[in-house]
């Protein structure tokens, strides 16, 4: 088995998260999304999350 590891920030994570739903398209492959405090805050506080892009961090959505 195989592993991806996803920033919560990242732009593509929505499709990233949504990957394994159709039946058959990734087998013995695991997926993660790595959360950071500042998501979880966000989460707390019921915020908004600004996705980010991942080579200069500049705000994407």
């Amino acid at each position: 088995a195989a592993m991806a590891v996803l920033p919560v920030w990242h732009p593509d994570i929505l499709e990233f998260v949504k990957c394994k739903s159709e039946e058959g398209q990734i087998t013995n492959f695991n997926i993660s999304v790595g959360i950071t405090d500042e998501f979880m805050k966000a989460v707390k506080k019921d915020d908004d999350f600004t996705l980010r892009h991942p080579e200069n961090g500049e705000m994407y959505k």
